[in-house]
Formats: structure tokens, sequence, C-alpha cells
């Protein structure tokens, strides 16, 4: 898992890597976590980086299909507290707040992750945004 200090661990470039690295462990590996429904509701689910950090699986818990998402579709990445987010999302998203992540995607798809923490949301933001810039800087997005 991410360590629980998240922002401020990435204050220095070896703290960043470290991050990074444990991310992506645990992303290729496979993580629980929850994504929001539109009603409201958590959804139990498994989340898996590709092994080229070039997209994401989103697969529900037992088995019910996946959801693949590369990262070139990945329009913004933000923290539920993001103040855009908050603005866009509040009425759609029931029970967003800090502790979660908001993928929007370039097709108008948006994709709502729980944390247990705070600075696991950031975490998460901030790799997955590093990630997404890379992979579009090398394809030319």
């Amino acid at each position: 898992a991410v360590g629980s200090d998240g922002a401020a661990a990435a204050e220095s470039p070896e703290a960043l890597k470290h991050m990074i690295k444990g991310f992506v462990e645990s992303g290729v590996r496979g993580r629980r976590l929850v994504a929001m429904r539109r009603d409201g509701k958590p959804q139990p689910v498994i989340f898996r980086l590709t092994r080229e950090v070039d997209a994401f699986e989103l697969a529900a818990e037992g088995g019910h299909g996946y959801q693949r998402v590369e990262l070139m579709e990945v329009l913004s990445i933000c923290t539920g507290g993001d103040d855009a987010a908050l603005r866009d999302l509040s009425e759609t998203v029931p029970g967003l707040d800090v502790s979660c992540a908001v993928v929007d995607l370039r097709d108008g798809r948006c994709i709502t992750i729980r944390f247990a923490t705070p600075s696991e949301a950031r975490a998460f933001v901030r790799c997955m945004m590093i990630f997404a810039q890379e992979v579009q800087r090398e394809r030319g997005a």
C-alpha cells in the first residue's frame, strides 16, 4: 500500500520514488479498493495496473466483468476535495470527499474511487497523474 504520508513524503525525490515504486508494486499485484457507483453505493473492486503502466483495470469483486482504462484516455485526476470536483460532482456522486480520487476520461466517463484515508487518495492522484502524463507525452497526445 502507498505510504500514509502521501503528499508530505512526495516532497523529496527519494520519497517520491519510493511512493511510486510501492504504488506500482501493489497496483500490478492488484489492490482492493472501493469504487463509488452513481447511486452513491460503494462497489468493492480490484484495481490493477498493467505491467507497462499504460492502463488500469477495475474488476468488480466476485468476477462480474471488468473495466479497462487506457491512461491515454485520462483527461484529469483529482481528489474529491478539489474545488472543481466538489462543484461538478457533489450532486451526482453522493459522499464525495477528500478520501476520494476522481478520474475524468476523454469520453465523458468519470470514475470515483474511495480510499481509507485522504493521504491514500492524494498518493493515488499523484502517481496516476505522473503515469498518465508520461504515457500521453510518449504517445504524442
